[in-house]
């Protein structure tokens, strides 16, 4: 579905979002080759009922060593038991906004920035998030620093990101250390504030180097 995303901005859009409506559809079909239909169906009906669960727990984090993404950080700084789906809502609108600046897609720094963006967002908007799953959002930072012409700020950014998500648990670091990024979860915040930049440049609140 985040693939979708950079089709928004093609002139050709209607047609790709449309082909990928039929690959979806085919790829949910495609089961049939092995089962038959009412399995398919009770298949599906059991991973809708798994879903709707988990969509709507208030509660993110711990066991396994799960992160709980920024659903978790939701709910500790404003002290609410948010359903995940609704805060995923919302962060899904946010990275759809820029889409009022299809005019800038020709430049490959903004194109640069919306795969960024959507790599980061992959990682702290899935509540199941684990330590590894940060190379995706790692990869994303990548991408953009050395995209971007590295100021100040992509730099202390970079730097928090390599601290928290690159070393935060890792056994070069120090048992106390390693111990805080995972009780207190931190490895979302500085790709939480990656992200943020990354929004306000497609949104043109921050200058981009396009």
């Amino acid at each position: 579905v985040l693939a979708i995303i950079p089709a928004l901005f093609h002139p050709r859009r209607v047609r790709m979002s449309l082909l990928a409506a039929s690959a979806g559809v085919i790829a949910m079909l495609l089961p049939l080759v092995a089962i038959p239909w009412p399995a398919l169906q009770a298949q599906y009906a059991s991973l809708h009922a798994l879903e709707s669960i988990d969509a709507g727990a208030g509660v993110s984090g711990g066991g396994a060593g799960l992160y709980g993404g920024v659903m978790h950080w939701m709910r500790v700084a404003f002290h609410t038991d948010w359903p995940n789906w609704q805060i995923q809502l919302g962060g899904l609108l946010l990275l759809g906004a820029p889409r009022a600046s299809v005019d800038r897609w020709s430049a490959p720094g903004f194109r640069l920035r919306v795969l960024s963006s959507i790599l980061v967002f992959s990682t702290i908007f899935n509540h199941q998030d684990e330590s590894p799953s940060f190379v995706i959002a790692m990869t994303g930072v990548a991408i953009l620093f050395v995209s971007s012409n590295r100021r100040l700020t992509d730099v202390l950014l970079l730097s928090e990101v390599l601290l928290l998500d690159s070393q935060g648990s890792n056994d070069l670091m120090p048992h106390a250390f390693r111990e805080l990024v995972v009780r207190f979860k931190l490895k979302t915040l500085p790709c939480l504030a990656v992200w943020l930049v990354l929004q306000a440049e497609l949104l043109g609140v921050r200058r981009c180097d396009d």
